[in-house]
Parts: C-alpha cells; sequence; structure tokens
C-alpha cells in the first residue's frame, strides 16, 4: 500500500525569528526535528519513538522577496493497511512539532485523506441511494407516475415542444442529499389552519371540540404519517443522523480532510440509518395513503426538484387557500360540511355565480395545467422561463384573491342580502371584521364603493361591482 503526503513549511523571522535562524538548510532542519523528544530522524528516515521508520524527502528555499523559509516535505509510506494508524500518528507529531515552534504548514497532498474519502464516499453513495429507493418505491406504489392525466392547453404543448426530454429521468436524482430527507423527515401544514382558528373561536366549552378532529391541525412529516407505524423510530433520530451525514458528505465531495475518526463516524451513522431505512423498505406494503393526500405528497416532491419550482409551488398553494378563504367568506362553500373541497371546484362555483368571466376562468385552467404538469409530469424538462413566467402569473392571481377591503365589503353585502345601507353596512362589518379598524375606516368603506360603482364620480374604471340606487344605499351588481 502506497500513500503519499505532501506539506509545504513557512517560518517567516519576523513572528519566528528563533526557527528561521536555526532552520537555515535541510540538515539544520533535520537535526530541529530530531531534536524532539518525540520523533527519531536518521538521513531519509524519520519515525516515534521505538517506532517504524517512514521514508522521507525534504528540500528548501527562500521565499522571493520575503525575509522567509518555506521547506518541502513528502513522506512515503509502504505499509501494510494495518500500519495506517500509526503513520497517521507521526504525520500529526511532525506537524506538532513544527507548528509549535512557530513555523505555517499547509498541506499539499494527502493520500491518507483520499483513502478515508474513498472508503467514505462508497458508504455515503450506497445510504443516499437507499433513500432514493425507499422514496421512489413508496411515489409508484401508492400514488403512481403520470397518475393524474389532463389535457394540456396549446401555450404549453407548444412549449413542450422545444423543451428534452431528460437524458436521466428519475427526478429523485436531481434532489440534493439534504433535501431527500425533507421529503420524509421534515414536517408541513396539510390541513387549513385557519379552519382550526374559526373552530376555536366558535367553541363555548372544550366539550365542542374534538380530539380525532384536533390531532388533523398537527403538522407532521411523511415519515410520521406513514413510516412511524411500520418502524419503530422516531423522526427527529433519522433527521439528526441524516444532517450529520451531510456534513461529512460536503466534507468530502469538497475535498475536505477526512481522518480516520470521521469515516468511522461515517459508518456507524450509515448503518444507524440503513437499518431503519431497510426494514421502511421491507414493511411498505402495509403503508396505506388517502387518496386526498396523494396530491400533497406528489406537490411536495416536486417542490424539492429546483428553487423555481419550489418557488411555483409555494404561490400555488398560497394561490388555493386565498381562493377557499375567498369563496367561504361569500358563503358560496362550506368547508367544514365538504372537507373534500377542490380547488377547480370552487373555481368552477365563482364562475358560475359570476366573479369570475370566461376569460379568467380559461386562465385559471391554463395555471392549473401547467401546476399538474410540474407535479405529475416528471420526465418532461421544463424550460425555467416558463416557470418563471407561470409563477408570475400566479402571484397576479394570488393578489386577485387577497382578503382586503373590497372582498370584505362584497362578503358583507352579500349576507346582508346583496343591498344594504350605508349604516348597516357599517354596523355588519364592526361586529364580523378579523381586522383591526383604523380611525377613517367608513371613509375606506364608501371610496371602495364610489371607486367600484360606474354611476358615482369616483368611478375610474376596472371592476364596476356595486350599483347606487339612492342615497345611502349600495346594491351588488353581481348576485
Amino acid at each position: 500500500m502506497e500513500i503519499k503526503v505532501e506539506y509545504l513549511i513557512i517560518i517567516d523571522k519576523l513572528t519566528s525569528s528563533g526557527l528561521f535562524s536555526l532552520c537555515k538548510d535541510t540538515s539544520r532542519f533535520t537535526e530541529f526535528l530530531n531534536d524532539s523528544d518525540l520523533l527519531v530522524v536518521q538521513k531519509n528516515k524519520i519515525s516515534l519513538q521505538n517506532g517504524k521508520s517512514i521514508d522521507f524527502e525534504l528540500s528548501t528555499d527562500k521565499v522571493k522577496g520575503k525575509e522567509q523559509r518555506f521547506f518541502y516535505i513528502k513522506f512515503l509510506f509502504n505499509e501494510e493497511k494495518t500500519e495506517l494508524e500509526y503513520f497517521t500518528k507521526l504525520l500529526h507529531t511532525v506537524k506538532s512539532v513544527i507548528i509549535d515552534a512557530g513555523g505555517r504548514l499547509e498541506t499539499l497532498w494527502d493520500d491518507v485523506s483520499y483513502y478515508y474519502s474513498e472508503k467514505s464516499y462508497k458508504t455515503i453513495y450506497k445510504i443516499e441511494n437507499l433513500l432514493r429507493k425507499l422514496i421512489t418505491y413508496f411515489m409508484l406504489t401508492n400514488i403512481g407516475q403520470d397518475w393524474h392525466k389532463e389535457t394540456l392547453p396549446i401555450s404549453i404543448k407548444e412549449a413542450l415542444s422545444k423543451s428534452k426530454r431528460r437524458e436521466y429521468i428519475d427526478i429523485l436524482h436531481q434532489i440534493d442529499f439534504i433535501d431527500l430527507s425533507d421529503l420524509l423527515f421534515k414536517t408541513y401544514q396539510t390541513a387549513n389552519i385557519n379552519e382550526l382558528y374559526e373552530k376555536i373561536s366558535k367553541a363555548t366549552s372544550v366539550s365542542d371540540l374534538e380530539l380525532d378532529e384536533l390531532k388533523q391541525y398537527v403538522i407532521k412529516s411523511n415519515w410520521e404519517k406513514y413510516f412511524s407505524i411500520i418502524v419503530d423510530c422516531d423522526a427527529e433520530y433519522l433527521k439528526e443522523r441524516w444532517k450529520e451525514l451531510y456534513d461529512l458528505r460536503c466534507k468530502v465531495a469538497h475535498n475536505g480532510i477526512i481522518v480516520k475518526q470521521e469515516f468511522e463516524r461515517i459508518i456507524k451513522l450509515s448503518n444507524e440509518v440503513e437499518e431503519k431505512l431497510q426494514r421502511a423498505l421491507d414493511n411498505i406494503s402495509e403503508v396505506k395513503i388517502a387518496d386526498e393526500e396523494k396530491d400533497e405528497i406528489a406537490e411536495n416532491i416536486a417542490g424539492k426538484t429546483s428553487y423555481l419550482i419550489g418557488e411555483f409551488i409555494r404561490f400555488w398553494k398560497l394561490f388555493e387557500n386565498n381562493v377557499i378563504e375567498f369563496a367561504t367568506g361569500l358563503l358560496l362553500i362550506d368547508k367544514n360540511q365538504n372537507l373534500s373541497i377542490t380547488l377547480m371546484n370552487v373555481i368552477k362555483v365563482l364562475q358560475s355565480r359570476n366573479f369570475i368571466d370566461d376569460q379568467e376562468f380559461q386562465e385559471f385552467l391554463e395555471i392549473a395545467h401547467f401546476r399538474n404538469l410540474i407535479v405529475h409530469k416528471q420526465d418532461i424538462k421544463i424550460d425555467e422561463s416558463l416557470i418563471l413566467e407561470y409563477t408570475e402569473r400566479l402571484k397576479e392571481k394570488v393578489k386577485r384573491f387577497q382578503w382586503y377591503w373590497k372582498t370584505e365589503i362584497v362578503t358583507a353585502m352579500h349576507l346582508l342580502g346583496g343591498e344594504t345601507s350605508l349604516d348597516d353596512l357599517y354596523s355588519f362589518i364592526e361586529s364580523n371584521t378579523k381586522r383591526e379598524l383604523p380611525k377613517s375606516w367608513k371613509g375606506v368603506i364608501r371610496r371602495v364603493l364610489q371607486t367600484h360603482c360606474s354611476e358615482t364620480d369616483s368611478y375610474k374604471g376596472g371592476e364596476d361591482l356595486f350599483s347606487h340606487p339612492k342615497k345611502g344605499y349600495y346594491r351588488l351588481k353581481q348576485l
């Protein structure tokens, strides 16, 4: 077994004058090492006290333009692997002697680290792909690739015709090591937390709340939901070990110096994680996923494939929440009565009640198609500019359904029968609003009504939501 280690030692006259004066050439530097109680140096051989001799080479010169001298030293190890620990200890002793005397040492080459890095990489590669195997099997057997198919609009088809299929279509191989663990161990909210706040606010006593129903709002990871039942292992146990493995993996991948202790730690962590992941694979047939949860999982996976896709998914979730809250506020849907409400169903309700026109409805459909493409068509490479374009379009739709003054006034007027006096509208909003009312809130309401009513001088175009049948009264046009 041949191993080479090379160091460059810099001795500066200003900071280490004694060592600089002592070590004027290779023979004096050799004497300096030999004077240590820990090392024995004879010609081109060096060893620890009573230890095996190792070959080394030494050369020196001055640093040009500076009062500094450098020594280049190379160690050659040609012993059995069982002696590697002794060689490592010898190197550590040499470095300590030099640094303690005021020298500065830089590693030029380290085959010991290479040896441990190479062995570490094999172990990390195995455990990383075991997790990919588990997630892939979990996805395909419970959700299926391309499980949700829809007809794509022309604009998306044209964009896809210009894109190339991925050379390697396994989407999980695009996800970074640390993000892989998020797919199983990171907690996320599935149930709408606003529903929980609403249930609590309406409850008059603890007996009005059911424990099983409240537990639906606890944030959980995929591991807690689906695997903790078949593997007796806490998600945090695996998450912590995966994080430590990631830090060590980065050191290996970025050519950091890997020592024996770190290699042994990699082996230990990998064995602990592998045992749990393999048990999950062995029992994966016992995992059951409700139909309404499948889309959430597919979305979670897609959002990890790239930053841009993750941003699109984030705004999609915000859009979905805003639309459903908007329709709920108008009493067009009842989330408590129908827990399986889908975004598309809500959009259709809004269209049927003329809150959105046919053109906007088609825009919603196109964005939804694009979302399904990202989440479910994993073998297609989508141009980044297209993702950015649809994210911007989605941001505009998010704003469209934010719960702002106009929305609150429309909601209130719906609940008041579609026509109301200003005084009744003021009273209703003051009693039911969730916002902190400013001092001029009544003036804000009048301004919103007037700027969205073509019968007033304040109307400057845009949405014409209200009519003004008589002084102090307003009526909704879209009923």
